[in-house]
């Protein structure tokens, strides 16, 4: 009978620990989702208050108003990211180029700068803050 109660909490433990992953553990595949649906990515891994300033002008935007349910991401890439965890809240910075589809004619390309803050809540690190520093557009 304690071998089987040492099993079960031993599975217990190592249940719970895979769900805790840090945010470096999850950085990639929230990025694969939101190049899947940047939309869906919005309504699933961004608090409802999330805060965006713009690499365009540095303006505070509403990034809700900002992505559409149609919008398409063509191509996208993070590089030099360097994370920070303290808690139930981590920082990732780096460089991201994104490419955006555009039925209409050439794709605009954004490459930023970036700093998303993220808080973790039910083993979800959901963004809270974004920002972006335009390095280059076309």
């Amino acid at each position: 009978m304690k071998i089987q109660s040492l099993l079960l909490i031993g599975l217990l433990l190592s249940s719970t620990a895979s769900l805790a992953q840090t945010l470096e553990q999850s950085f990639a595949p929230l990025m694969a989702e939101y190049k899947q649906s940047p939309y869906a990515f919005m309504q699933a891994h961004m608090a409802a208050d999330v805060r965006f300033v713009a690499g365009h002008n540095g303006e505070l935007m509403d990034i809700r108003k900002l992505v559409t349910p149609d919008q398409k991401v063509e191509d996208a890439q993070w590089s030099d990211l360097k994370f920070f965890e303290s808690g139930d809240m981590g920082v990732v910075t780096g460089v991201r180029i994104t490419r955006y589809a555009n039925p209409k004619g050439a794709a605009p390309t954004y490459k930023d700068a970036f700093t998303y803050t993220y808080k973790k809540q039910n083993n979800d690190w959901k963004i809270v803050a974004m920002q972006h520093t335009k390095m280059e557009y076309k």
